[in-house]
């Protein structure tokens, strides 16, 4: 388990990621000093390839986000996000740059030494990193003061790491900022490489952590005697300052030595039990290039691929199969030059590492990757990609198990596949879960282990107009365009289907179009009339009179029938099925389920492929939505899924696992009922216009203060600052909330504590934290800190009266064996 120190904890905001420290002997002193030992620094046991953090994916921040993570020197937040939008502070920015230079441990004894600026106070979480980053000269005040609150600006980012690397202000030509962004740009350091800013304007996250990587590689500088700009002796880059850079040729394809080691540049390095491959890349999608590797304590921490994209030549073999040998040749479609392959060159096929002179085959056609040696002239590793499987369509993924690999089974066979599996849908990076039946996949294997998957997933639907066959090509034309077929379908002129198509838009698989058991069978009944005379030729009969909404026609359609189906005007209001004869007259009706608001489902998630409610059912192309909201005046119509928001209410007419059809019956997107919310009340503002008057609270909502809009009722209710509040929306369909209730502090003893399942007893009475609890820390100055369930352990080794009292709302879930969940929770200390 290796220790990571998150930068950019602050105080009244979000709290990414709690530090935590090891001075057992502080952390008995005070609830205030364990609170604030626990601000430093996190253990988080994570698996053997480091998770990146989900909002960061795929950006182009990804690589520094997650190097500096492995570096410790930055981190996400609790709940998997980095938040690459968020501003920092003047406060965090010195935290970051101790950090990344390496004195960390300095800012710890620092920490409590009486600070050089007015307004920085001792003992504060930023305390020591403000002190050393003063003491090193990478950061200045304002007319004695630091302002450690104030926004950082893109300059000032720019300026501390020019400083870290060993520049002075007053030694660089020009006048500041211009003088420190001039450096920055120089080609000894290019820091800013994937930075869109401009000076003046206030840093985010994001835009801190690209600086700071574009900065670790820069060497290290020093003035001479006579005040000439020198290079440290021995040379030093800033990265060296904490861990340790190797650069060379990635010679694995996986990792070896019982999954503990990678080659690089001849030399076997061992991997941390967190270490992470940047750029959401895959060791095997290395083999053959040039990385980084950067060590910390000995073991790698992450692997970055640093491969001159001018030394690669990519495309297909242009000659018949070949057997490439040492000083052999090999030329590619659309080059007319061969390529000479060098002595000792790598050869990679399908992800495997092909040490036998005699494997080294390319068939014709193969994808082919070349990497070129440093001077450009000769290959040094060659990479081959045949696929063996294509135009497969995804039938399932089973997980893995104690006995076997995870394994992906498609209508050709079975592949198996892990961590180092690249998997691709319709060209993105994506997971095996992420794959759906019929997604078009093509595999490339080595033995019955997948390499890469590569999914599409692509539709059309039309009737055939036409067919042609050119050679072995047969095409049919739909809906105006061309599709070849991949193998013999057979298809039939004027019939409709639905095509499976692969990347390159030819047909896969075709199915006949059937009517949805839905659209055409299928009407809404709005009105009933028992008893109606009805002239049928020459003779009155008596029949019921139906009224309903065609879906099959999408119009108000009015049926006659004959002891088919008795049922009295209230029973109006139904989905129901419609039989027809021959002639497309109305024969019988089936009633599945009754459309009332009392009957409707609450939906708590929606997406374009699916809706849940107390179940969740798919949503397919063949799924109708209906719009009820209406129904009492006997209008219906045909709706869209967007018309669908979280918290409506819906009656799905389902097969048990697609829904047929979704009806919404109540749209509570105008007038949906605020969350309860909890958090330390800040202060209340009332906003007179001509229009009227509005009330509003604001609350620190783990730690961000947040505004609410509240009623005037409870606008008046009785509060202090700093006191644990709910806020609860009773009349949804009027303005914010109605209800602000204070919650008191207790002499309340906190016991019995679980760290494994964070169960607690308070007064006896036995609770829980989730993921959704919030934990804060009044110490004895009245100072509020958002801490973690640490705070809960270590108030129960004090007693309730004499060391703390504590406050606390529950949300009214139970959990488990009658543990009630604890949604926001105050440990205030005594003095």
């Amino acid at each position: 388990m290796r220790e990571t120190s998150n930068l950019f904890s602050k105080q009244n905001s979000q709290q990414p990621k709690q530090f935590r420290g090891d001075d057992k002997k502080v952390m008995k002193k005070s609830l205030l000093a364990f609170v604030l030992a626990f601000s430093l620094v996190l253990s988080v046991a994570v698996p053997a390839f480091a998770a990146t953090p989900s909002d960061v994916v795929g950006k182009p921040v990804q690589s520094a986000v997650e190097e500096l993570t492995a570096l410790g020197v930055i981190n996400g937040y609790e709940d998997g996000t980095f938040k690459p939008g968020n501003d920092i502070t003047r406060a965090e920015l010195a935290k970051v740059i101790v950090i990344a230079t390496g004195n960390a441990s300095n800012a710890d004894l620092l920490k409590s030494q009486k600070p050089v600026f007015k307004d920085v106070k001792a003992n504060q979480w930023y305390t020591g990193y403000i002190n050393v980053a003063e003491a090193k000269k990478l950061v200045q005040g304002y007319n004695g003061k630091f302002r450690p609150s104030d926004k950082v600006k893109f300059e000032e980012v720019v300026a501390v790491l020019v400083r870290a690397l060993g520049y002075k202000d007053a030694n660089l030509s020009g006048t500041w900022p211009n003088n420190v962004l001039l450096q920055a740009n120089s080609p000894e350091i290019n820091m800013f490489k994937g930075v869109d800013i401009t000076k003046g304007e206030s840093a985010n996250r994001g835009v801190v952590a690209q600086l700071v990587s574009n900065t670790l590689n820069a060497s290290l500088v020093k003035y001479d005697a006579d005040k000439n700009l020198v290079l440290v002796t021995p040379a030093k880059t800033l990265i060296e300052l904490i861990g340790a850079v190797t650069q060379g040729v990635f010679e694995n394809v996986a990792l070896e030595s019982n999954n503990t080691q990678i080659r690089v540049g001849g030399a076997l390095h061992t991997v941390a039990a967190d270490f992470v491959v940047t750029g959401g890349k895959k060791l095997s999608e290395l083999a053959g290039r040039t990385v980084s590797v950067i060590k910390v304590g000995g073991k790698v921490v992450a692997v970055t691929d640093k491969q001159d994209a001018a030394k690669v030549a990519t495309g297909k073999n242009k000659v018949a199969a070949v057997d490439l040998t040492d000083a052999g040749t090999i030329t590619l479609d659309g080059v007319t030059t061969p390529f000479q392959i060098a002595p000792g060159f790598f050869f990679i096929k399908n992800g495997a590492l092909v040490t036998v002179a005699a494997d080294k085959d390319i068939a014709a056609g193969a994808s082919v990757t070349l990497i070129l040696n440093a001077a450009g002239n000769e290959v040094s590793a060659v990479v081959v990609t045949e696929y063996t499987a294509t135009n497969k369509l995804f039938v399932s993924y089973d997980a893995k198990t104690s006995y076997r690999a995870a394994q992906i089974t498609h209508d050709g066979g079975v592949v198996s596949v892990d961590e180092n599996t690249v998997i691709k849908l319709d060209g993105k990076v994506a997971a095996a879960t992420d794959l759906k039946k019929d997604d078009v996949i093509d595999v490339v294997a080595s033995g019955s282990k997948a390499v890469s998957i590569e999914a599409v997933r692509k539709t059309a639907t039309g009737k055939v107009a036409s067919t042609s066959t050119t050679g072995a090509d047969k095409s049919y034309v739909v809906n105006g365009t061309s599709y070849v077929e991949v193998s013999a379908l057979n298809l039939v002129i004027g019939t409709e289907y639905n095509f499976v198509l692969n990347k390159d838009s030819k047909i896969v698989k075709a199915t006949v179009v059937t009517a949805a058991e839905g659209a055409p069978a299928y009407g809404v009944i709005t009105k009933v009339v028992n008893n109606v005379a009805v002239l049928d030729g020459v003779q009155v009969n008596t029949k019921d009179k139906v009224e309903y909404f065609s879906l099959k026609t999408n119009t108000k359609e009015v049926a006659y029938l004959v002891d088919t189906y008795a049922a009295a005007d209230s029973d109006a209001d139904f989905i129901a099925k419609f039989s027809y004869d021959s002639a497309g007259k109305v024969t019988g009706i089936t009633v599945p389920q009754a459309l009332t608001e009392a009957g409707s489902a609450d939906v708590t998630e929606i997406s374009a492929s699916a809706i849940k409610t107390t179940s969740v059912y798919n949503v397919t192309s063949n799924t109708v939505v209906v719009n009820a909201l209406d129904l009492a005046n006997n209008n219906v119509s045909v709706g869209a899924l967007s018309n669908i928001t979280k918290n409506d209410k819906v009656v799905i007419v389902n097969d048990s696992i697609n829904a047929s059809f979704i009806v919404l019956t109540k749209d509570n997107e105008a007038s949906s009922e605020l969350a309860k919310v909890s958090g330390l009340f800040v202060s209340k503002t009332e906003s007179a216009t001509a229009s009227g008057t509005t009330y509003s609270v604001k609350l620190n909502v783990a730690g961000e203060e947040k505004t609410y809009v509240v009623s005037n009722a409870a606008f008046g209710t009785a509060v202090t600052a700093k006191q644990l509040v709910t806020l609860t929306d009773s009349a949804p369909a009027t303005l914010g909330y109605e209800t602000l209730a204070t919650v008191a502090t207790a002499a309340d003893q906190v016991s019995d504590v679980n760290t494994t399942t964070k169960t607690f007893k308070i007064a006896t009475v036995d609770h829980v934290a989730t993921a959704n609890t919030q934990y804060y820390v009044i110490d004895k100055d009245g100072n509020v800190s958002v801490a973690g369930f640490d705070a809960v352990s270590f108030a129960a080794t004090g007693t309730a009266g004499t060391h703390y009292t504590v406050a606390f709302t529950t949300t009214g879930t139970v959990v488990g064996g009658g543990f009630a969940e604890v949604g926001a929770i105050v440990i205030t200390q005594l003095p």
